[in-house]
């Protein structure tokens, strides 16, 4: 079977994809997967070594570093944990390239018989239509699919009777954003305008599925039977070749095992200030961290002897040796920390974050979500202090971590598609 894949995002949206079109390709489809990373990060390797065709598509954003990354990284600093991030990242980095999109969209369509698209990626959706293909629609977290027990993204939970009035809101708002754009295109096409996007636009009406694991993540009971689990996809071991630095190697075995501290693609929005929180906080616990931020684009790097600085770095690779995680909960991160055992302080910055950081307090396995607006040294601190003196908190990670790795989120989807399929 010919399947084309479209995603966006960062790093933590992309991952995820690329395990599921590897998957895929092992099972002997051929399959094209089409990208667009906010982070501007080439995944051309990662389809050579997994044996899929990729096309890349440029965000249209600025390097980072520039003064204009700098600019939009200020904004969204100053909008964190709010919608109006949301939006504004899309308006730079969605809206611009969407005809672009679409045009690719089409393509894939036309070549196609199924269609795999992230969320976000409704051109693909549209294309489909056009074709007359069926599609399926992948969904890194429960919380952007409308359900009465949980609420969209950030907002709060306030009960299954008032949740569906947040939903209201947040479809309002996502449509000021985007409809606009999705129906000119279906418009030009003589297709029908939409008038909901997130139920009519990302949803599909064939087959989605959560690329989360059910070992932390409740199931809705007002979901229909075309929406499923499959567990978390994570990229094979041959994916990325690192090794540890022989300095990692010694600090590591020179003290306990270290706090992980990262707020992955989101440690762009101000290196310095970043780090120095993580850094300050790590101090207060007389604990050791490995903090993890781009070195290149940091001028602040903490002297201390027990704080060592990394650059990107296979989560699996360096988990095993970490004791605990503080993270801003994006989903790649926060499954992976599950995945080998280890609770997480998670400063959330918005998006599905809040989400993520609620599932695993409830779980036993995080502690109590923090926001990155009010965040402060001395609330991480005692984050990272509860996590790691309270065996409950390791106790509940790992428990979950074991059910996680019986899964195999990946097999499990491609059984999943194969079987709705063909």
């Amino acid at each position: 079977m010919k399947i084309g894949m479209m995603t966006w995002g960062s790093d933590g949206d992309i991952r995820p994809m690329c395990a599921l079109a590897a998957g895929l390709a092992d099972a002997g489809h051929k399959v094209t997967l089409a990208i667009t990373s906010i982070d501007g990060k080439n995944y051309s390797e990662y389809a050579k070594t997994l044996g899929f065709k990729i096309i890349h598509i440029d965000s249209g954003l600025p390097n980072p570093g520039s003064e204009e990354f700098k600019s939009i990284s200020r904004i969204l600093e100053k909008t964190v944990n709010t919608p109006i991030q949301e939006w504004y990242m899309l308006n730079k980095a969605f809206i611009p390239i969407i005809d672009e999109m679409f045009r690719i969209s089409q393509e894939l369509a036309a070549e196609s018989d199924l269609l795999i698209n992230y969320f976000l990626c409704s051109t693909l959706s549209v294309a489909a239509e056009i074709e007359n293909k069926k599609w399926i629609t992948v969904y890194p977290a429960p919380c952007y699919i409308h359900s009465s027990y949980i609420p969209p993204g950030t907002f709060p939970d306030l009960g299954r009777f008032l949740n569906p009035i947040v939903w209201v809101v947040s479809e309002y708002l996502t449509d000021i954003l985007l409809l606009k754009s999705i129906n000119k295109i279906r418009m030009e096409r003589s297709l029908k305008k939409t008038r909901n996007v997130i139920r009519n636009g990302w949803l599909s009406p064939h087959f989605n599925i959560i690329a989360s694991s059910p070992a932390f993540c409740d199931r809705p009971r007002d979901w229909s039977d075309k929406i499923q689990f499959s567990g978390f996809f994570n990229l094979p071991d041959k994916t990325e070749k690192w090794k540890k630095p022989s300095d990692l190697v010694k600090f590591l075995s020179s003290g306990e095992p270290p706090v992980y501290m990262t707020f992955g693609s989101l440690n762009s929005i101000n290196f310095d200030k970043n780090i120095k929180l993580l850094s300050d906080a790590i101090t207060m616990t007389g604990k050791r961290a490995i903090i993890q931020s781009s070195l290149k684009q940091a001028s602040y790097l903490p002297d201390s002897k027990n704080i060592y600085m990394i650059d990107t770095v296979p989560h699996h690779k360096i988990f095993p040796d970490c004791s605990a995680v503080v993270h801003h909960g994006g989903q790649g991160t926060v499954q992976s920390s599950l995945f080998c055992g280890l609770p997480a302080v998670i400063v959330a910055h918005g998006f599905d974050q809040v989400y993520f950081a609620r599932s695993l307090q409830k779980k036993g396995a995080g502690y109590k979500p923090l926001t990155k607006k009010y965040a402060t040294p001395s609330k991480i601190a005692a984050g990272i202090n509860a996590i790691t003196q309270n065996p409950s908190y390791k106790k509940s990670a790992e428990q979950i971590g074991h059910e996680m790795r019986a899964e195999n989120g990946v097999k499990k989807a491609v059984a999943m598609i194969e079987r709705f399929f063909t």
